[in-house]
């Protein structure tokens, strides 16, 4: 049985009451899946140690427990931890709770909008929003670099940011501010990820030779079109080519 219910919680379902409520079978099946805290007890969903098994597996799992529980600090603190969107799930004194808000936040910049009235306006749950927006941002773009296309302005300028996203994607530079486009640093690594990239770069950084080279080395002749006229006809760059 053990086996059974840690593989499907639906399994625990099936088992008798009075075996379902033994430990040694209910928590495997919490700790393999934290859901399966809806087929307990009114009694067993109120026990915090229960429910503590249930949220460490799965945050979601807070919604089965008990009132009390739900505004119980150090469950809600687990569930959070585990995805900080279960913050709505939690009872409204736990949503009014900075400590709890904060950790949310840290697991699930969204959890920000299931905080009290009060925190949302909060100066440090603000600026843990914005923390919490950039490092979600740069771990995306560091992934598929495209990711900087839906973001505010605000991350648009963050050179870190953009220069993750050139090294992942060099066409992004597009979506980058003029500033940032005549970044010698940040068009290197776009032009090496994708030698086009140099249409979207500064005029001042076309009429640098080191990145035209870079650029066309990569690129080829699509990546010399973007270059300043007078580096098309340099001899260096026409043999970088090929």
């Amino acid at each position: 049985l053990q086996a059974a219910v840690a593989a499907n919680r639906m399994a625990l379902a099936m088992v008798p009451s009075d075996l379902r409520h033994q430990p040694d079978l209910f928590v495997p099946a919490l700790r393999a899946d934290g859901h399966a805290l809806v087929y307990l007890s009114d009694t067993h969903r109120g026990h915090r140690e229960v429910v503590m098994e249930a949220v460490r597996q799965d945050g979601h799992a807070l919604s089965y427990a008990s009132d009390e529980l739900k505004k119980d600090r150090g469950v809600v603190m687990q569930a959070v931890s585990e995805d900080g969107l279960t913050l709505g799930l939690a009872a409204p004194e736990a949503r009014a709770d900075k400590g709890i808000v904060l950790r949310a936040i840290g697991s699930n910049v969204k959890a920000r909008e299931n905080a009290s009235d009060a925190l949302r306006a909060d100066e440090d749950v603000q600026e843990a929003t914005l923390a919490a927006e950039r490092a979600a941002l740069l771990e995306a773009v560091k992934a598929d670099g495209y990711a900087l296309r839906s973001a505010c302005k605000r991350l648009r300028a963050d050179r870190e940011i953009i220069l993750a996203a050139v090294r992942q994607n060099g066409k992004v530079l597009v979506f980058a501010p003029e500033d940032l486009r005549k970044d010698r640093e940040i068009v290197m690594a776009a032009v090496k990820q994708n030698g086009k990239a140099l249409v979207f770069a500064h005029a001042d950084m076309k009429a640098d030779k080191e990145v035209v080279l870079e650029a066309v080395a990569e690129g080829g002749h699509v990546a010399l079109w973007h270059a300043a006229d007078e580096l098309q006809k340099d001899k260096e760059v026409l043999l970088a080519v090929g």
